[in-house]
């Protein structure tokens, strides 16, 4: 895969998966076709697409995973993120799970409406 040095996500249709770059924000929109009811959470969990693989949980690599969560522009991520998970997320209300019985590692923000005309909601995750 060749990076260009200005673009931090590609997507491989061919493959049907998103590369990101380490320490990167990448853009993930979300549209409802109605208002959620008041109180919704969106929730972004890694899951292995392969059968095979797919019961293993997706965890930070422990060489990673004994480094603090970065941001794209070098700065420590704002939500503390637990060592472990893959995803960080920049929403300020940002919140890490750990499933106490499947033992998978999601993140979990408040659904916001959006903004004026807008129709999607953008948030980051790294």
């Amino acid at each position: 895969m060749n990076w260009d040095c200005l673009h931090a996500v590609q997507y491989s249709e061919a493959l049907r998966k998103l590369y990101v770059r380490m320490a990167h924000a990448c853009p993930v929109r979300f549209k409802t076709a109605s208002s959620p009811q008041p109180g919704s959470i969106i929730r972004a969990m890694p899951v292995y697409i392969k059968p095979e693989h797919v019961q293993e949980v997706v965890k930070r690599c422990p060489n990673h995973a004994s480094k603090p969560p970065y941001i794209g522009d070098g700065h420590q991520a704002a939500a503390a993120a637990p060592p472990q998970h893959l995803l960080v997320c920049e929403h300020k209300r940002a919140r890490y799970d750990d499933d106490p019985y499947t033992g998978r590692l999601s993140v979990i923000i408040p659904h916001e409406a959006p903004q004026g005309t807008i129709q999607y909601d953008t948030v980051s995750e790294q």
